[in-house]
């Protein structure tokens, strides 16, 4: 399990807003561009009342985003930073992940299922819905810190 720095930003663009999560990759990736990033329609004290949510895959996204907070170029916008933490990740395949995540504004699972090429559901849910073989207390310890 690796345990990532996350961050939530609300992106604000002329048409609209939306949050762009954006999660840490593995330092086993060796990559230009270490975030993994997706758009989804709600911030994360509303994540568990949300249950699932349709989420679109954003292209990967510098670690500089981890902090950044302003204006973006090419009129894309702009981004303010309203949650962050970290995630362990459960499981990460191309088609399924399970991220325990700890931010200021939620702590529980979240369940992300690849739906299509670019989008995927993603379902909070509490340490009630752990898998079996994965320790919950041992979560739960963790996402108390």
């Amino acid at each position: 399990m690796h345990n990532l720095a996350t961050v939530i930003l609300r992106h604000r663009t002329r048409t609209g807003s939306h949050y762009d999560w954006l999660i840490e990759q593995s330092h086993t990736t060796p990559t230009r561009h270490p975030l993994t990033a997706m758009r989804l329609p709600h911030p994360p004290p509303c994540w568990l009342a949300a249950g699932a949510m349709v989420g679109d895959a954003l292209p990967p996204h510098r670690r500089r985003y981890l902090r950044f907070q302003g204006s973006l170029t090419d009129h894309r916008g702009s981004v303010v930073r309203v949650d962050g933490g970290r995630c362990l990740a459960l499981q990460w395949t191309d088609h399924q992940r399970l991220l325990a995540v700890r931010t200021r504004d939620f702590r529980g699972l979240m369940l992300c299922m690849r739906l299509r090429s670019m989008r995927w559901r993603a379902h909070a849910l509490t340490l009630d819905a752990l898998p079996g073989g994965l320790s919950p207390g041992c979560l739960a310890r963790w996402l108390n810190e």
